[in-house]
């Protein structure tokens, strides 16, 4: 799978697509591909336009290409990439499940079934809870894109009901692409005098889709007043305001404010993250 521009000299765009899973059963085969921080193509109001080039090992009577682009995906494919599942079968009347497979919150679910026409289509049905993206079709395959955004932690199945006339064969398969990593605040700042150190420090976490730390993150995260609550003249902060994460924990242990307020903020940032607001704090009123 490569990436080009329509021109006349189809330039080549450059990004990376990841073979995520590929099923094949009888006469038909599907591959699932995963390209995350698309980038480098014309604006999508302009011509020329990006274009996804498929080079095939061999020749095929019949076929398609389906492309779907999501926002609100994490950039790095490593942290993007969630579960994935695929399967095949067979038979006039049955339910095509690639199996089940665990999504984090704000994570979405992607999934295809394709099915080789065995005679006419008596019935088809989505899988629950899960959004038609769209419905390919011709003389030979049958194809349904669905998608699901989870607003919380938990498993999902998703499962599509056909039924035709004669035996057919169908694919499936679903994945997760899980949301940039979050900030969170797992030390909280404290009230203190102006200019004394903020005890215990702030400590702020790096978490995935279910809410675990990720071990693995060690980039620079920065910290900032959100809300400025001085009283007399707006708060400066001081000390260390941008430290790299150990092992998904970033530590601020030298930070002050210099002005008497009340209802200060902090805010925390980085490249690739979610941001996060602190807890309300005073300073200088205990």
């Amino acid at each position: 799978m490569t990436d080009v521009t329509n021109d006349a000299n189809f330039t080549r765009v450059g990004n990376t697509y990841h073979l995520v899973r590929f099923v094949h059963s009888g006469n038909i085969s599907m591959a699932t591909y995963v390209a995350t921080n698309i980038q480098n193509f014309p604006d999508t109001n302009q011509t020329p336009h990006l274009a996804v080039r498929a080079s095939l090992s061999e020749t095929v009577a019949d076929g398609g290409l389906q492309l779907s682009a999501w926002s609100g995906v994490a950039s790095d494919f490593a942290q993007a990439m969630g579960a994935s599942r695929a399967d095949s079968g067979s038979g006039t009347t049955y339910v095509a499940d690639p199996g089940a497979i665990d999504i984090g919150a704000g994570a979405l679910a992607y999934g295809m079934s394709v099915v080789s026409r065995g005679g006419d289509l008596l019935d088809a049905a989505p899988p629950p809870e899960f959004t038609v993206l769209n419905v390919l079709s011709d003389a030979s395959f049958v194809g349904e894109a669905n998608y699901l955004v989870s607003a919380s932690a938990r498993s999902v199945d998703p499962q599509w009901r056909w039924q035709f006339s004669q035996p057919s064969t169908w694919l499936a398969t679903v994945l997760v692409l899980n949301p940039p990593p979050v900030l969170a605040f797992t030390v909280q700042p404290h009230t203190t005098m102006p200019l004394f150190t903020i005890q215990p420090a702030v400590q702020v976490t790096v978490l995935d889709a279910f809410g675990n730390r990720i071990p693995t993150f060690t980039g620079p995260v920065t910290i900032a007043i959100g809300h400025n609550g001085g009283v007399l003249a707006a708060g400066t902060l001081s000390g260390t305001k941008t430290v790299n994460a150990v092992n998904g924990v970033a530590t601020f242990s030298d930070l002050s404010i210099d002005q008497l307020g009340n209802g200060y903020t902090l805010v925390v940032s980085g490249a690739g993250l979610t941001g996060a607001e602190s807890a309300v704090f005073n300073i200088g009123a205990f």
